[in-house]
């Protein structure tokens, strides 16, 4: 969808003035694309938190689960990658925040 969004782009501005009406006919798309794009977005950071973050699962675990789900591996090992950053970073505030309260 993002190089849908980019295509649109790229093409308004390449395209002389006096046919853009062409492009400014399809340009809400682009809109209607980018709104997709940060619903997929928040879905896949949800689904981290959820998986990883929130659970206690290990990385292999969190990659199995992504993969289970239909995700490629390449992008599973790199979203359980990002997800145990999020975890380490997780325990860090909630072992800062324990320790200012004693």
């Amino acid at each position: 969808m993002a190089l849908a969004c980019f295509a649109i782009w790229c093409t308004g501005k390449l395209i002389p003035n006096e046919h853009r009406y062409l492009i400014d006919s399809v340009g809400w798309l682009r809109y209607v694309g980018l709104a997709g794009l940060l619903a997929l977005e928040i879905k896949l950071g949800i689904m981290v938190y959820k998986a990883v973050v929130f659970s206690g699962q290990s990385k292999s675990d969190a990659q199995q689960t992504f993969e289970s789900e239909g995700m490629p591996p390449w992008a599973a090992k790199f979203m359980a990658f990002e997800a145990s950053l999020w975890r380490k970073a997780w325990l860090f505030v909630q072992r800062v925040f324990r320790h200012k309260r004693k």
